[in-house]
This record gives structure tokens, C-alpha cells and sequence, in this order.
């Protein structure tokens, strides 16, 4: 129980978290490593896409990276949303496309502040 709280009081005050979640098509999860820089949070691990932290209290952090571009004379437009639970530690992922049909894709998972 004291191993908890711990835990709980040190994700509140986390500026990075590793993240896992199911990989695609059944593959090996995929971990994801973000961290706070400012106003931004980075996933360090990957391409360092930036998301714009939106919300940041003791109980969640919630960032968001939404983009437009052209591709094939169409112009479309995407979201990314991140979502870590700082209580529980859940995560949750959404990426969303438009105005692509069923080009959205929502991955749940598990976060650890370090």
C-alpha cells in the first residue's frame, strides 16, 4: 500500500514517463518515452514529435499535435492526442485523420513516471 503511494506522489510530480501498449497486429508492444520540455511534451523515442500539453494538474496530463497537409490534391488534417492518468498510471493514445474514412485509431496502455 505504501509502495502505491509512493508511486502515486512520484507520477504527479513526473516530468518523463515510459509508456507500453499493444503493438500492431499483435506485434510486440510498443514502448513510448515522453518527456516535459516547457510547454511540450516530447516523445523522445521516435521521430520527437512535440505535443502541446493542454492540460497538466495533479491528476492528468493531456497533449495534443495536430497537423494539415496535401497528398494526392487533397488537403487533410490530423490530431494526435495524449492522455496519462497520473493516479493510475493508464495511458491512452488517439490519432485522428480527416477526411480519411475509419482513419482513426485509439491504443490503451500503461505508464511509468521516471
Amino acid at each position: 500500500m505504501m509502495l502505491l503511494a509512493i508511486m502515486a506522489s512520484a507520477a504527479m510530480q513526473a516530468e518523463s514517463w515510459t509508456c507500453s501498449y499493444p503493438g500492431a497486429l499483435g506485434g510486440a508492444p510498443a514502448v513510448a518515452r515522453f518527456a516535459r520540455d516547457g510547454d511540450d511534451l516530447v516523445e523522445t523515442d521516435l521521430l520527437n514529435l512535440r505535443f502541446r500539453i493542454v492540460r497538466d494538474d495533479t491528476d492528468a496530463l493531456v497533449a495534443v499535435d495536430a497537423s494539415t497537409w496535401a497528398s494526392d490534391g487533397q488537403t487533410h488534417s490530423g490530431a494526435n492526442v495524449i492522455n496519462i492518468d497520473k493516479h493510475s498510471g493508464a495511458f491512452l493514445r488517439a490519432e485522428l485523420v480527416a477526411p480519411s474514412e475509419g482513419a482513426a485509431r485509439i491504443v490503451r496502455g500503461t505508464c511509468l513516471a521516471v
